[in-house]
C-alpha cells in the first residue's frame, strides 16, 4: 500500500471541507465506497457531498444505494480548502474533475486497481484488496463511525460485483470476513441479490439476445466479441447501461481468452466503449485497455474509442495476441 490507510483517514478527519467522488460511469463498487464512506463520516458529524456529474447517474441496479438529496452536481466554485476523496478511480482523467481541470492542492486516492496511476497527494492503493468498498469496511473503525443499513447494503454490493460474486481470483480470505461482518449487521443477501441481478428490464433482456446473436469469433476464439450500434438499443428498447453483464457471458464461451463488449453510447454515437474481461491466466485486460486510453483491473477493465469498428476490432485482435504471446513466455 502506497501510504496508510491512517494517514489518509487523520487528513479526512484534519479536513474542514470534504467532497467525495468516484470514476466516470461508475459501477458497483464505485457506488458502493461511495456512499459508504459518504454515511460513514455522515455518522460522526461530518458534512461530505458526492460528487456525481450529470451523465454519470449509476444503472437502475445500484442507483437505490445513492442518497439523492446528498449529490452534488459540480464542484463549488469555492473550492478553497477543499478536499477531495477520489474512490475507486485508476487515474485523475477518469474522474468527473479530471475531465474539466487540473488536480487541485490536495486528493486522497483511494483505490484498489494494480495500474492506478498514484496522483494523489495520499495514494492509499491496495492491489490486494478485493474491491474499493473492502478499504472503506477496514476505514469505518478508524474513523469511528458506523455502519447503518444503507453503509452495509452499499460495502455489501461493491464486495459482489468486484468478485463476481466470489468467483474471481481478488476474492481473499478478508472479502468473506467482510461478507461475514455485513451479513452479521442484517445484510439480506437474497434480497441484494435480487435487486442487482433480477428484476431484469424485459428491454434489457432482448439487448442480450442480440449481443448473444452478433457473437463474432476470431483467432481460433481467442477473442469473443459483439457489437452494439444504435440500433441495436433502439430496437430492443433499452438503455445505455444495460449491457452490464453481457461480456460475463462471452467470457464463459469455451476457448476464451479475452471477451469484449463494444457498444456506441448515446451521448456520442461517433466513440465507442470497450467492456474486456479475461477468461485466461497469465492474460492482463487491464494492459489492453491502457493501450486505448482507459484502466481496469487484470481480470476486468474498458475504454472508449474514436476508432472505427473494424479498426477496434484489428486493435483489439493485435493486442489480445501480443497478450497471449506474453504470457506464453513466461
Amino acid at each position: 500500500m502506497s501510504d496508510s490507510l491512517q494517514t489518509a483517514v487523520d487528513l479526512i478527519l484534519a479536513s474542514d471541507r470534504l467532497l467525495l467522488m468516484t470514476h466516470e460511469h461508475p459501477d458497483g463498487d464505485a457506488i458502493g465506497s461511495l456512499t459508504a464512506l459518504h454515511r460513514i463520516l455522515v455518522s460522526i458529524g461530518r458534512e461530505a457531498p458526492m460528487l456525481i456529474t450529470e451523465g454519470d447517474d449509476p444503472g437502475g441496479e445500484y442507483s437505490f444505494l445513492v442518497p439523492w438529496d446528498q449529490v452534488v452536481r459540480e464542484v463549488p466554485a469555492d473550492r478553497d480548502n477543499l478536499l477531495m476523496v477520489m474512490l475507486d478511480c485508476g487515474n485523475y482523467e477518469r474522474s468527473p474533475v479530471g475531465r474539466i481541470e487540473a488536480a487541485p492542492a490536495t486528493v486522497v486516492n483511494i483505490d484498489h486497481h494494480h495500474d492506478n496511476t498514484r496522483f494523489g497527494t495520499i495514494n492509499v492503493v491496495d492491489a490486494e484488496a478485493s474491491c474499493t468498498a473492502e478499504l472503506v469496511w477496514r476505514m469505518r473503525a478508524m474513523l469511528g463511525g458506523e455502519i447503518d443499513d444503507l453503509t452495509a447494503q452499499a460495502l455489501y454490493a461493491g464486495l459482489i460485483t468486484d468478485t463476481g460474486r466470489f468467483m474471481y481470483s481478488n476474492t481473499g480470505p478478508e472479502a468473506h470476513a467482510m461478507a461475514a461482518d455485513l451479513i452479521e449487521r442484517g445484510v439480506n443477501v437474497e434480497a441484494m441479490y435480487r435487486r442487482i441481478y433480477e428484476g431484469v428490464a424485459e428491454g434489457k433482456v432482448r439487448l442480450l439476445a442480440t449481443a448473444l446473436t452478433a457473437l463474432e469469433r476470431y483467432d481460433d476464439g481467442n477473442l469473443s466479441l459483439t457489437f452494439l450500434d444504435r440500433a441495436a438499443f433502439e430496437n430492443a428498447d433499452a438503455a445505455d447501461d444495460w449491457t452490464e453483464g453481457i461480456v460475463d457471458h462471452l467470457r464463459a464461451i469455451a476457448g476464451t481468452a479475452v471477451a469484449a463488449v463494444i457498444r456506441e453510447p448515446t451521448n456520442n454515437p461517433s466513440s465507442r466503449r470497450v467492456s474486456l474481461r479475461a477468461s485466461r491466466e497469465g492474460v492482463d485486460v487491464s494492459e489492453i485497455a491502457r493501450a486505448g486510453g482507459g484502466g481496469g483491473h487484470k481480470g476486468a477493465a474498458g475504454f472508449s474509442s474514436e476508432m472505427h469498428r473494424d479498426e477496434l476490432v484489428e486493435f483489439l485482435r493485435s493486442e489480445v495476441a501480443a497478450q497471449l504471446s506474453a504470457a506464453g513466455s513466461r
